[in-house]
């Protein structure tokens, strides 16, 4: 029977305990009380963004341009820098990129 090493118990936070948890980190849902959201006030780093299901919406990308979100399909990570996100109904989600990717 093989054996499982527990590992050790460690004063290090979980990603440098445990390595990369992934291409994103952080998740921010966009709802229309809470729009426009714009990520250089909010924190910078937003990396890509997904709608969700009946959203109606705008993404506004980091040097310009827009794209409405029902031209998106639901539950799909479109990888975009973004300067801001308006929400009129359901929710867009940011995704900020992990820095610490190993």
């Amino acid at each position: 029977m093989a054996q499982y090493n527990r590992p050790a118990i460690s004063t290090k936070s979980g990603s440098a305990m445990w390595g990369s948890f992934g291409q994103y980190d952080k998740v921010v849902a966009v709802v229309a009380g809470s729009s426009p959201y714009i990520p250089k006030v909010s924190g910078a780093g937003v990396a890509a963004v997904m709608v969700g299901a009946s959203t109606v919406g705008g993404i506004t990308a980091s040097l310009g341009g827009s794209i409405i979100s029902t031209n998106l399909t639901n539950g799909v990570v479109y990888e975009i820098g973004v300067s801001q996100i308006n929400v009129a109904s359901g929710t867009i989600y940011a995704l900020y990129k992990n820095t610490q990717v190993t």
